[in-house]
């Protein structure tokens, strides 16, 4: 009796060993980490994959994913605006842009990044606000940027692709080189790890500039007389050539309107800029300080309206349609741009709402002409 017993018990304690081992195992987490896009592959398996040869030994997507015949491969840059560089100044805004291109078909897409001295691989949690379509997740204290979901195609043309911007500020001086790592996959949305095509690991480095940085901690305009007076705030500056004061009618493309000397002072200095020629409608401006190393950093934009008829956008973000309030809008002509100041829509606006639904997740400018010439713009996000 009591033989029966104990043989039943060990039998239950293997069926449970047997049992959590299976759970825990490398296929079966796999599998997790397909059904589980929202969190991110590294996420799910709690290591890093971004093909980092001292992260998880290098790993990326393919730890899971294979079989898949779209062809795909992963870039990086990092941008100051829309130049591409090599150098961060310290405390400098910056743009991490992450590429994921198919040269077959037409998959979704899924990616993960991170940043970390070259030195000794700390880790550089220095990112700004995620974009829709991304988050943060946190694995073993290093900071990893991965898909929320299965991201769709940005482009098709002439591939299919996926392109995502996460803002990056530079780190304080004295940390040294950064790497940037990054692994990319294209999926078949089978919901299985299978015929999907992973990408090996990319990665880019970035000296560190000895150029003093500048920091804004102000920049405004406000209209008067038919005037745009822009003002503007440094904390610090010493090596400032000049400040280049940018205009835009749409808030994509910007063109300068003047330039004003840098003081170089260690101290707060105050700036002013009076644009005399404003656009009929909104008017957009930025400033770029030009260190006399041919470094620049650019401030926020800011914006200020001419015309009484403005309108406003809701919801904001936006899942289907987008509505809009303000005098006299319908029969008006729109068009929307991407963050690459590419347009991929246009229209007419009847019953003052836009359908987005064919948009892909992201941030989006909009521009409305009114009949007659007026052009007015805002930013809304597409979820």
């Amino acid at each position: 009796m009591h033989s029966k017993f104990y043989l039943a018990s060990a039998l239950i304690v293997l069926i449970g060993a047997f049992s959590l081992s299976f759970r825990n195992s490398p296929s079966s987490r796999c599998e997790l980490s397909y059904l589980a896009i929202p969190g991110g592959g590294a996420f799910v398996t709690n290591q890093g994959l971004t093909g980092a040869s001292w992260d998880n030994a290098g790993r990326t997507c393919s730890r899971c994913h294979s079989g898949g015949g779209f062809d795909a491969s992963t870039s990086i840059s990092l941008l100051s605006g829309s130049n591409p560089v090599t150098q961060y100044t310290p405390g400098a805004n910056y743009t991490l842009q992450l590429k994921v291109t198919s040269n077959s078909g037409n998959p979704s897409y899924g990616f993960c990044l991170m940043a970390a001295t070259t030195s000794d691989n700390t880790d550089i949690n220095t990112w700004g606000t995620i974009p829709t379509g991304a988050r943060k997740n946190t694995v073993l204290s290093r900071h990893y940027i991965e898909q929320t979901s299965a991201r769709t195609a940005t482009s098709t043309s002439p591939t299919s692709s996926y392109t995502i911007d996460v803002p990056w500020t530079a780190p304080a001086s004295g940390t040294g080189n950064i790497s940037f790592y990054a692994s990319g996959l294209a999926v078949n949305n089978n919901n299985s790890t299978g015929g999907d095509s992973p990408t090996p690991g990319t990665n880019i480095t970035v000296s560190e500039s000895a150029t003093t940085p500048i920091s804004f901690s102000s920049v405004s305009a406000i209209l008067k007389n038919n005037q745009a007076d822009v003002a503007w705030t440094t904390e610090s500056e010493t090596t400032t050539a000049y400040f280049s004061v940018e205009h835009s009618a749409d808030g994509i493309q910007f063109t300068s309107k003047g330039n004003v000397n840098g003081r170089n002072s260690n101290s707060k200095s105050n700036y002013t800029f009076t644009d005399k020629s404003i656009s009929k409608g909104n008017n957009f401006y930025r400033i770029v300080a030009v260190d006399l190393s041919g470094a620049k950093l650019i401030s926020k934009t800011v914006e200020v309206s001419s015309s009484k008829n403005n309108f406003s956008l809701s919801p904001n973000p936006v899942r289907h349609n987008l509505f809009l309030s303000g005098a006299n809008l319908n029969g008006n002509s729109y068009r929307i741009f991407n963050m690459k100041g590419q347009q991929i829509a246009k229209g007419k606006i009847q019953s003052n709402e836009i359908n987005t639904q064919s948009l892909a997740p992201g941030s989006y400018t909009i521009s409305v002409t009114d009949k007659s010439g007026s052009i007015q713009t805002k930013q809304f996000i597409k979820e």
